[in-house]
């Protein structure tokens, strides 16, 4: 012991003396901090702007890396970009009432002067830390700074406070703990996603395009889209591009002659691009509209270590390369760092369109490493997703643990689909609803060649794009009538969403206005239904079923989409006109009448309402059951009608759960924290949940832990 130590005070103090005139690199530290206020709401943002020791050129890429002592030239000798061991690591780390711990990442800012769409940049850079608080109460907090220098905390000793009150927020999107097949917000009330297409910025306008469309949503009670925001020069940049910036207009590096060998190579956020973005995810806070960010792919022309097999790429490289899931490691611990804080994002997702994904391919390997990555970075846990387009369609791949849900893109496309399902929008919707819900595609006869197995447990299903076109994807052919009965068939099927429509960026003025008095209805018809909590089952007439259960009509003409409760109290109802059911024509054939018949419904009195899908005008009338059946009758149905059925017992609107067994944090979530909550309390005598005893017994023991299992998401 006393040989180590001396050794040890050698190694410490023999540079000292053998050197006295060496300077040696001090470990960065905070020099000023400010923040946006000691008392924050709940779900709301707390920020943190301070500066540090160590300084960065202008132009640095190091500020977008993190430390990395393994990623050093020895490793990956060559290379012209630069290397993590030369990074830095910020953290920010919040304990809240409960005693859990968050660590959020912090990140690099640029100051803009705005004025409208034209963003002037200043020379004011800072760090920042962003964080939405879920629990009630004081908070403390910390920093952490490590590099290769070493690594120091601020403050010193001790915490930094702050105080969380009650918001009018309702939190954070996440898999619904009562039916995994859906969403609910962190108070447990239901969301279901009433869509718009809104991908890119147009009519000549950036941000105010986003502000002005947002307040259109609101009031049209859109509350959904993608937003992509990892483009090649036609769009919202994070990172990516040659930004030779001139308002309004953004150049790609080849249409101004600059060679892109001559561009220099590594991770480095568009500072402009990203203030663009806080801008547009601030306006849908205020707007109550929710997000899917889509980086895209990999940022063309400034990665050393990209897919992508193009002339200014010569050396492709696989989807699992090393360095390339080092490229989005960093890509995405900024995306956390800068928006992670905000309940509007709903969801990462990564890349636009896969082909079918083999569970041996390296883009699989690569997802199962970067899904790790993000659950370990991510401290709020927003959805992870890619997405796949156009009849291909992967089980295994998505029910791996790397995502949190699914998404598919189609275009009801002649060249593709027999006219049934081509020009037959709730046809194509709602059938292919069913089949991608299946553990396999096998039998749905619709195209989808892979025939691997999903073995995950359910999850939610994403119409991330879905429009009409001709023969060819890309060739827009709007259609009002399909953008219409693809909103109301999705919000009736298996997936419980309307499709993203793609086509949004040529619609003319009345369609779009048309189409946001569709979503206006919609949203009242489903605003007071617990679409997470009801945890319905589908049936509909056999003209359309898949894997639902059959709807019996006296009218072969009425189509019917229905979802009826577990509690058999309830049920909703999307009836078609048939003979009207297609897009491709201006003809209106005469309107029907008839009845269909729901079984298995509760005995009693209903009351109904019959909703107009067109004007939103409601008639109100009753039914009652006999032997469990409920006829409901329909008449003069032109086009389309929605209908509510309820029983006379049914209480309308949510309930909100105020816990659930075996949540200890409060935060209406069961998951991986409460399992450490129970685990750090085990085998002592306390009380209550929050304490890991949810039955209560005063002792926390192996049944809490069966009671967290049992209730686990």
């Amino acid at each position: 012991m006393i040989k180590n130590t001396i050794v040890t005070l050698f190694v410490i103090f023999f540079p000292v003396f053998a050197l006295p005139n060496t300077v040696f690199a001090a470990a960065p530290s905070v020099e000023s901090m400010s923040n946006s206020g000691t008392n924050v709401g709940r779900y709301e943002k707390f920020e943190l702007t301070f500066q540090i020791s160590r300084k960065f050129d202008a132009n640095s890429f190091l500020p977008y890396y993190y430390y990395d002592a393994a990623d050093t030239p020895s490793r990956f000798p060559g290379r012209t970009s630069p290397y993590g061991v030369d990074g830095i690591t910020i953290e920010a780390h919040f304990i809240a009432p409960s005693g859990q711990e968050k660590t959020v990442p912090a990140f690099y800012f640029q100051d803009y002067n705005r004025a409208g769409d034209k963003m002037t940049p200043t020379n004011n850079y800072s760090w920042k830390v962003r964080f939405a608080p879920e629990q009630l109460g004081q908070y403390r907090y910390y920093l952490t700074l490590q590099d290769k220098d070493g690594t120091t905390r601020h403050p010193s000793t001790g915490y930094l406070t702050m105080n969380v009150n009650k918001s009018d927020s309702k939190g954070f999107v996440r898999q619904s703990s009562r039916d995994p097949r859906f969403l609910e917000f962190s108070n447990g009330q239901s969301f279901i996603p009433n869509s718009s297409g809104l991908q890119w910025w147009r009519n000549g306008k950036r941000t105010t395009y986003y502000e002005e469309a947002f307040q259109n949503f609101k009031n049209s009670n859109v509350n959904f889209f993608r937003l992509w925001d990892q483009n090649d020069s036609y769009g919202l940049t994070v990172e990516g591009h040659f930004d030779a910036y001139e308002f309004p207009d953004d150049f790609k590096p080849t249409d101004t002659g600059v060679d892109i060998a001559s561009l220099p190579k590594g991770t480095q956020m568009n500072q402009r691009g990203n203030y663009e973005e806080d801008i547009i995810i601030n306006s849908a806070e205020q707007n109550g509209v929710y997000m899917v960010v889509s980086s895209h792919g990999d940022p063309y022309w400034i990665w050393d270590a990209s897919v992508y097999n193009e002339n200014w790429n010569q050396n492709p490289v696989t989807f699992d390369n090393q360095q390339h899931i080092d490229y989005w490691k960093r890509n995405f611990r900024y995306r956390v760092a800068r928006w992670g804080y905000s309940p509007a994002v709903v969801a990462w997702e990564l890349w636009n369109e896969h082909g079918n994904v083999s569970s041996t391919s390296s883009a699989y390997r690569f997802y199962q490493t970067y899904g790790a990555y993000q659950l370990q970075t991510d401290p709020y846990r927003h959805l992870r997703t890619t997405s796949q387009g156009s009849q291909a369609w992967s089980p295994a791949l998505w029910g791996s643990n790397a995502f949190d849900y699914a998404s598919y893109h189609d275009y009801m496309m002649i060249s593709r689909y027999s006219a049934d399902l081509t020009y037959d929008a709730g046809n194509f919707v709602y059938r292919f609803a069913q089949c991608i819900r299946k553990d396999n595609t096998s039998g749905c006869g619709l195209g989808l060649s892979d025939t691997s197995q999903w073995d995950g447990g359910a999850k939610p299903i994403f119409w991330g794009e879905l429009d009409t076109g001709t023969t060819q994807w890309n060739q827009a052919n709007p259609a009002q009538r399909a953008t219409h009965d693809m909103r109301w068939a999705g919000l009736f099927s298996p997936i419980g969403m309307s499709p993203i429509d793609w086509y949004y960026d040529v619609q003319t003025a009345s369609f779009l206005s048309e189409k946001l008095a569709d979503a206006r209805i919609a949203g009242e018809f489903f605003k007071d239904i617990d679409y997470a909590g009801a945890r319905f089952a589908y049936e509909s007439t056999s003209d359309v079923r898949i894997s639902s259960s059959q709807i019996s009509t006296s009218n072969n003409k009425i189509r019917v989409l229905g979802m009826k409760s577990q509690d058999k109290k309830q049920a909703y109802v999307w009836a078609q006109n048939k003979d009207n059911a297609r897009w491709d024509t201006s003809i209106v054939n005469p309107s029907i009448s008839g009845n269909f018949t729901l079984t298995g419904m509760m005995t009693g009195k209903y009351n109904i309402e019959y909703w107009d899908t067109k004007t939103g005008s409601v008639t109100k009338s009753s039914a009652s059951s006999n032997g469990g059946n409920l006829v409901i009758p329909v008449s003069n149905i032109s086009r389309d009608i929605a209908i509510k059925i309820r029983h006379e017992t049914y209480s309308s609107g949510e309930t909100l759960p105020t816990t659930y067994p075996g949540d200890a944090n409060g935060d209406l979530r069961v998951d991986g924290v409460d399992y450490v909550i129970w685990l750090n309390n085990y085998n002592t005598n306390q009380q209550g949940s929050s304490k890991g005893d949810f039955d209560n017994n005063g002792r926390v023991d192996g049944v809490d832990y069966v009671i967290w299992l049992n209730n686990y998401v």
